[in-house]
């Protein structure tokens, strides 16, 4: 998110390094046998903030409010 390059970085994954950009492989298809996803990581700021999160899928785009330390209120 522009701004935020040196407020908040998040990491996913083994060996989860903070980053600006993470991509996250699909799902099992529902057909799949049930088991849990799990990803390694978390996020990293210079201080505590609501961070906007862009979040792409399928052609789509959705921002979302992550509250790390602080809460997000209407306005944030």
């Amino acid at each position: 998110m522009p701004g935020w390059e040196d407020r908040a970085r998040i990491g996913w994954g083994p060996g989860a390094a903070p980053t600006t950009t993470v991509q996250v492989e699909a799902c099992p298809a529902a057909s799949a046998p049930a088991a849990w996803s799990v990803y390694t990581g978390g996020t990293w700021v210079a201080s505590p903030a609501c961070v906007p999160l862009v979040i792409r899928s399928e052609g789509q785009q959705v921002e979302v409010r992550l509250a790390i330390g602080a809460a997000c209120g209407e306005n944030n």
